[in-house]
């Protein structure tokens, strides 16, 4: 994540700014990111001025390709590692997606190095293992990084930014723009206050990944609620039975964050790292109308899927899943559902959710948006197009909902983890579905 030799000409800002603590003193370069950093910040509890350090030496502020057009944008976020999140993420140019995801990638870095912070920032540039690797044979984690100075030089730079926050996101003063966090790195599940059009935040973006996720467009994962996010929340509230007002109160946070996991089960724990596959998690399969036969295959594949329920990924989509089958860290929604089922004597291997479709299909048993049944697989398109697969999952069981069908699955690399999901068995983002073999 070097900018080359933009990153040699950025230079230290003087040190008269550290004892600077006034948003209004970060320079204008820097300013302008200001409520985006802010937001970063909160979600992934991280010092702003890390954030801003960062900034400095990667593109001292400015919003360019670098590194001979690997790195992009005011974080450098590079293509060489990073190619599938640029690629969903119109490459990764967007000012507040960007810094969002540098912010992640350090929160990751130093859950990984254990709060080594030099560790954590010289993996910014080097990647964990190549300094996980300098660490291991006595060497200075700057040793592997560019100009062998970067951890040092962005901890100075975090001086100089020193009290670098907003103190609160930015566009309104009102509390239902603050975004709040409970412990390590992800948003609080309580909503705090109200959430509409002009709140920005941490909250803010995760409502917009769970409507995303559920198949409502909320338009940029940019952590400011807009137009488009008004209209995905109100057509998210009609699709739900609830007020259609395009403002997240209690009950549509409700739905959004916890309606969808049957009351019968825990919800996923928040476990922000890894475990392997042979790590158990919270169990339980089938429902209270419609489970997969005992002792099938099919519902072998649920119980080892119900095991993982609340892993998360680790850096750059690290998941053993993929591993499994020898590929690197990538999108994984597919990889878990053709590790599930291949544990459990199922045929599947395929990377893609589309590959999922295409494998059931050549089969013969790809059913269409009709008769699902526990142990299928169902894919989404979250345009609602019946286009290319976007994601897939398995459908864990059937029941009824006000009368009408619905489905409860477990899907991988949703929302980055592991997790239950319900829709109506009939949503427009449901492609269809298909019985593994």
């Amino acid at each position: 994540m070097t900018v080359g030799s933009v990153a040699q000409r950025v230079q230290p800002q003087s040190t008269s700014a550290a004892a600077r603590t006034s948003s209004s003193q970060i320079p204008a370069q820097y300013r302008q990111w200001a409520p985006y950093v802010d937001a970063a910040a909160k979600k992934y509890n991280l010092d702003p001025a890390m954030i801003y350090a960062v900034m400095s030496r990667e593109t001292g502020g400015r919003n360019i390709k670098g590194d001979g057009g690997h790195g992009r944008g005011l974080m450098q976020i590079d293509d060489r590692s990073w190619g599938s999140w640029l690629n969903s993420h119109h490459g990764g140019m967007d000012p507040a997606s960007n810094i969002m995801k540098g912010a992640e990638i350090l929160r990751s870095n130093l859950d990984f190095f254990k709060g080594n912070t030099k560790a954590a920032l010289a993996a910014y540039n080097a990647g964990p293992g190549n300094v996980q690797k300098a660490l291991r044979n006595g060497r200075d984690p700057d040793s592997v990084t560019t100009g062998h100075d970067y951890g040092k030089d962005v901890l100075s730079r975090m001086k100089q930014f020193a009290g670098a926050s907003t103190g609160g996101t930015q566009g309104t003063d009102k509390p239902s723009s603050k975004p709040t966090t409970s412990t390590g790195s992800k948003p609080s599940a309580t909503l705090n206050g109200l959430l509409k059009e002009g709140s920005r935040g941490a909250q803010v973006l995760d409502a917009q990944k769970e409507l995303k996720a559920a198949g409502f467009n909320p338009g940029p994962l940019d952590g400011i609620f807009g137009p488009k996010t008004e209209a995905a929340v109100k057509a998210f509230q009609k699709s739900h039975g609830l007020v259609q007002d395009g403002i997240i109160g209690p009950k549509t946070w409700s739905a959004l964050k916890g309606d969808r996991f049957d009351p019968a089960h825990p919800k996923p724990p928040s476990t922000g790292g890894n475990k392997p596959p042979s790590t158990g998690g919270t169990g339980g399969t089938g429902g209270v109308d419609g489970g997969a036969a005992p002792g099938s295959k099919q519902q072998k594949m649920l119980a080892e899927a119900a095991t993982h329920i609340g892993f998360h990924e680790g850096a750059g989509n690290a998941n053993p899943f993929s591993k499994f089958f020898g590929r690197p860290g990538e999108a994984w929604c597919a990889d878990f559902v053709s590790y599930c089922a291949t544990k459990a004597g199922l045929h599947m291997n395929t990377a893609s959710a589309q590959g999922v479709q295409d494998a059931i299909t050549k089969q013969g048993n790809w059913k269409g948006r009709n008769n699902p049944q526990p142990g299928d697989a169902v894919t989404f398109d979250w345009q609602g197009k019946n286009g290319w697969a976007d994601h897939v999952g398995m459908v864990e069981k059937t029941f009824k909902k006000d009368g009408k069908l619905w489905i409860q699955t477990i899907e991988g690399n949703s929302s980055d983890q592991v997790r239950r999901r319900q829709y109506p068995a009939d949503s427009a983002v449901i492609k269809g579905y298909g019985t593994l073999s």
